[in-house]
């Protein structure tokens, strides 16, 4: 019943009302000149109703959600509108050879392949055009993402200065253990490898470790930060191939063989460094012009719909006569 009110309320509308923005009757919204029909806007909210996820959800949620989808659709259509006018000024297409190859990856990815992602768009509500259509707008919108990696640049003394920053995380050390229930069963171990045992072969006989069975203690090189203190600060007078323990930490009891500490060099980390900067500027970049775009631009709300807010790029439930709000 729910479903159908909502639909019922926006064909109503479409012809009853018009918003006192001057925003026409049939138009929900219009973007930088460009129009968002009524009609797309009911398509979308139908689509959202009539999806399995939606169906799947407890009738009070869907009560719940029902009064609000209206209201996020457009929100959304809104602001998909404002990246595509933006995309469409800096002259970024998808090609027919982008969006079949796109698409062909799709059906590789559904179980069941062409026959069954065809049932899935049919089930909700989308003709293949249409998805093809999605398909070519994520293309447009990636591509565009792209630009605003292309245009950073990490400088040397930016990475350094970061390295620096950061030196004590890259600290790690790498060791092997037997993990024991007790002190007495630790001292035990380490008696028999001072008469000679294989530090390896003891520890898959007798560690508690989950692990031990397939490393045979090795735990390899791991950054100290990673590590519990306990575990690490009676390493730092051993030498390599020292036996260290026992040791208690949260987890039992160590015997430790220490193969020594290692610092990462700027060299090692340096890709992973400049990959996060790069990202950072980005995104950054990215943020700089979507409140560019958004000062820039003009987004005209049907006002039965709501009032649009561009400090946050979303929908105000519409006013009341009175001058508070209140639901369309």
């Amino acid at each position: 019943m729910f479903r159908r009110s909502l639909l019922a309320a926006l064909a109503a509308g479409a012809v009853l009302l018009t918003g006192c923005t001057g925003v026409s009757a049939d138009v929900a919204a219009v973007v930088n000149g460009e129009e968002i029909p009524v009609s797309e806007l009911e398509r979308f909210v139908r689509q959202q109703l009539e999806s399995p996820q939606f169906a799947e959800l407890p009738e009070d949620q869907r009560v719940a959600q029902a009064d609000t989808i209206q209201q996020t659709v457009l929100q959304g259509l809104i602001q998909n509108e404002l990246l595509e006018g933006a995309i469409r000024e800096a002259g970024i297409t998808a090609s027919a050879e982008e969006v079949e190859e796109r698409w062909q990856t799709e059906i590789a990815l559904q179980e069941g392949g062409e026959e069954a992602l065809r049932a899935l768009l049919e089930e909700i509500g989308l003709t293949e055009a249409e998805a093809r259509e999605q398909l070519a707008a994520r293309i447009r919108q990636e591509k565009f993402q792209a630009s605003f990696d292309e245009q950073v640049e990490v400088s040397e003394d930016e990475l350094r200065a970061l390295y620096e920053e950061r030196r004590d995380t890259y600290e790690q050390v790498t060791t092997a253990h037997i993990l024991l229930e007790t002190r007495e069963e630790a001292q035990a171990v380490i008696t028999l490898l001072e008469g000679g045992e294989d530090f390896n072969e003891l520890a898959a006989a007798r560690s508690i470790d989950p692990s031990a069975q397939a490393n045979q203690g090795e735990l390899g090189s791991f950054p100290i930060t990673q590590l519990d203190p306990e575990y690490v600060e009676p390493l730092r007078d051993a030498e390599p191939g020292d036996i260290v323990g026992p040791v208690e930490t949260q987890f039992g009891w160590h015997v430790i063989r220490f193969d020594g500490f290692e610092t990462l060099s700027f060299e090692d980390v340096r890709e992973d460094l400049e990959a996060e900067l790069a990202g950072g500027q980005s995104e950054e970049g990215y943020r700089t012009f979507v409140t560019d775009l958004l000062e820039r631009s003009k987004v005209e709300v049907n006002s039965r719909f709501g009032r649009w807010d561009a400090t946050t790029a979303s929908i105000l439930p519409p006013e009341t006569v009175g001058g508070g709000s209140g639901t369309a």
